[in-house]
């Protein structure tokens, strides 16, 4: 299927965009398709496209010599690690597919052209950017100050939908998240994320249902993440 303006309105990204500057980008982008588990870029490669996810599910992670921790999942309408783009430094994560993917990429000179042309698009990156940056720092601090059971709730809050369900992509429609993931976003061992749901399940703040982990008492798990 042809990529067209009106596709790429989908993206909250590219919403204040003209219609002329949509179908510019439109004429410059790609459609790329990846396999669950492949690499679509990592950390430390030069950029050369914006990547926007049309469907299916993304890991953003940085890796070590024995333990990956999970930065992200992100799903349709998301952007794939857009820093690059305002200082043409490397890419600071490793992206790769969670599920099969569908991408559409534009090369990076054409979308620094659109954004040196496009002020809105400009200001809609920077907040983008500000938002990820926010992200991380929080990450940090977590990991930094937090027990387990206090950042495994921020992450069951972060990834549950407005029924509960908690699955990956900000709440997007999606696979569940395996405890392989929480563990990894939590930043420890699947055993330890294991017992820690089994505690908040206990206090009645959520339920390990078949169609994954259900968030009951929002309240609750967010007193949890504040106490730390």
């Amino acid at each position: 299927m042809p990529i067209t303006g009106e596709s790429l309105r989908s993206f909250p990204l590219l919403q204040g965009l003209s219609q002329s500057e949509l179908e510019a980008l439109a004429c410059a982008a790609q459609e790329c398709h990846y396999r669950a588990r492949a690499v679509i870029f990592q950390a430390g490669e030069a950029c050369t496209h914006l990547h926007l996810v049309r469907s299916g599910q993304v890991q953003l992670y940085q890796a070590g010599p024995a333990k990956l921790h999970i930065l992200a999942l992100l799903g349709a309408g998301d952007v794939l690690d857009a820093i690059p783009l305002l200082d043409d430094g490397p890419h600071i994560v490793t992206a790769r597919a969670a599920t099969p993917v569908v991408l559409y990429t534009i090369a990076l000179a054409e979308a620094q052209r659109l954004l040196a042309r496009s002020p809105a698009l400009r200001l809609a990156l920077l907040h983008l950017v500000a938002g990820q940056l926010r992200q991380y720092a929080t990450q940090v601090n977590d990991l930094a100050f937090k027990q387990v059971s206090a950042r495994l709730a921020g992450v069951l809050l972060a990834y549950a939908r407005p029924n509960g369900v908690v699955v990956p992509g900000g709440g997007r429609r999606g696979r569940r998240l395996s405890k392989k993931d929480l563990a990894a976003l939590v930043g420890t061992a699947r055993e330890v994320v294991v017992r820690a749901l089994k505690r908040l399940e206990q206090q009645g703040l959520i339920a390990q249902r078949p169609e994954g982990i259900v968030v009951l008492d929002r309240a609750g798990l967010e007193r949890i993440h504040q106490a730390g």
